[in-house]
């Protein structure tokens, strides 16, 4: 199978943050960014409702190339040609991050779909090609991790902190978490009788 892009996962500490656009489409990378505690700034002339119920730094104005001056990553998600020919234009002369919404082909970089336990997080990538198969696996990596796992990372945080590193107990308790056993029955031997909860964990 030919491999159109190649990505590297990472994370990035502390990004000054672009958003062009307060549509439905950017209200979705809105929540997502505000779901992972990071900050943005968001231009658009035009909010949708679904705004209003965000706690987000808005500049109602038409976007200008010197807009994007101070920040290192934009998320063109205008679903403007004229905007996003702008960026791509400006990219050849001084260096930033672009994410342009639904054209993969444009982007530095790609929204995943995320699992946070605390300073533990999961990122599910499909590079572009499916952000609907991503959230599939991400809903059932979250239905099988417990969450619990926050706890363990905050712990271990606070040892590292006080210069206490112990693979192996990590390792123990780590399995612990991740290694759980159900005994399952169904009353007289039928099927039918099983519960919800046993079904789901089966599957």
């Amino acid at each position: 199978m030919k491999v159109d892009m190649n990505s590297l996962p990472i994370l990035l500490k502390n990004p000054k943050i672009l958003l062009i656009g307060a549509g439905k489409v950017a209200f979705q990378k809105a929540k997502v960014l505000l779901d992972n505690k990071i900050d943005f700034q968001v231009i658009s002339k035009e909010v949708s409702v679904e705004f209003d119920s965000l706690s987000v730094s808005m500049s109602n104005k038409s976007f200008d190339i010197e807009d994007i001056s101070s920040f290192n990553i934009v998320i063109d998600a205008a679903g403007c040609d004229e905007v996003t020919a702008k960026l791509l234009k400006q990219k050849q002369k001084s260096f930033f991050l672009l994410n342009v919404v639904d054209k993969p082909e444009y982007c530095d970089f790609y929204f995943q779909a995320l699992l946070q336990y605390g300073n533990l997080k999961i990122s599910i990538s499909s590079s572009g090609s499916s952000p609907t198969v991503t959230q599939k696996v991400r809903d059932k990596i979250q239905r099988i991790l417990p969450q619990s796992l926050e706890n363990l990372i905050e712990e271990k945080r606070y040892e590292r902190k006080k210069g206490v590193i112990n693979p192996d107990e990590t390792s123990l308790q780590t399995n612990k978490l991740l290694g759980c056993d159900y005994l399952i029955g169904c009353g007289t031997g039928d099927v039918e009788h099983l519960t919800l909860k046993a079904y789901r964990l089966i599957q």
